[in-house]
This record gives structure tokens, sequence and C-alpha cells, in this order.
């Protein structure tokens, strides 16, 4: 909880820091109301699918042959996953590191250049950084783990099941 919490505070910080210092000017989106509820849309129709796509992306590029999606309504989750591919928890974590990268980048550079729809930029930016909190939870399960030889392997098709496996010592 004292991750999240720490996590959550430096990015009110950095996220008013930057609104703070970006020039407003009126134009474009014009209400508080009207940018967070078109960022809320945005988020569902445009971010969440992108995030996946990124996801999905990497895994093919670390080798897995057949990247498939989901979504489950009971945990209120969208996910990636290869199935039946082994990777370690290093290309896990990498693998869950990238859309927060790819698209944290991207919304920040939109902010610069769209100024007059910062709240649009920010909220956006803050509704993606608490979907991702299911991919920071793999990272720190790598990161507590980094000294160990561990691995992933997911069976979603068949038995609707991740695993995590750890290599035994001789």
């Amino acid at each position: 909880m004292l991750f999240f919490a720490v996590f959550a505070g430096i990015g009110g910080v950095v996220g008013w820091s930057i609104g703070k210092f970006i020039p407003k000017s009126e134009g474009g989106l014009d209400t508080f109301a009207t940018q967070f509820g078109l960022a809320f849309l945005c988020f569902f129709i445009v971010l969440l699918p992108i995030h996946e796509a990124i996801h999905g992306l990497f895994f093919k590029l670390i080798g897995a042959q057949k990247v498939g999606f989901g979504w489950s309504m009971k945990s209120l989750i969208v996910y990636a996953y290869a199935q039946k591919f082994v990777m370690t928890l290093r290309e896990n974590a990498l693998v869950a590191a990238m859309p927060f990268v790819v698209i944290t980048i991207s919304l920040t550079v939109l902010w610069f250049i769209f100024p007059q729809w910062q709240f649009f930029w920010g909220s956006a930016l803050l509704l993606h950084t608490f979907a991702c909190m299911g991919d920071f939870i793999l990272i720190r399960y790598f990161y507590k783990n980094r000294t160990s030889q561990m691995y992933t392997y997911d069976d979603i098709e068949e038995k609707n099941y991740s695993y995590f496996f750890r290599k035994k010592s001789r």
C-alpha cells in the first residue's frame, strides 16, 4: 500500500507541476467537465485497445507465436496473453511496462503540442496510469524475485490460467 501511496503522490505532484507551467489558452475543449468526459470515453475507446495492442506487439517481439486478448467482467480487467509461451519474469516485466511507457510519453508530448486541452491530456494520463496497476504489480513481482530464476506461462485458451514457476536449485 505504501508503494501505491508514494506512486500516487509522486504522480500527483508531477501532474500538478506540468499543468502549472503549461501556458493556458482559449480554444478547443473549453470546460473541465467536457475535457474529463471526453478523456473518459477516449480511455475506453482508444487507450485500452492501444494499451493491449502494445502488450501484444511486445509478446510477439520476444518470440510468442500466439497472442490473444480477453477480458474478465468479474475482475473488471482486459488483458493480453501469450498462449503456451514460456518467458522469464524479466521479459514479462518488459511486456508489462511498455504500454505505460509508450502511452505516457505520447500523452505528455500531446499535452505540450495542444496545451489548450491540458485537462483532457492530464485526465487521460491519470486514468491510464490507474489502469496500469496490474502491470505495476507484475513489475513489482519481478523486482521482488529478480534473484530467482522464474518463468511464466499462459494457458488461457484451455485451462484459463497463468502459471509462475521457480527453477529448483540443485
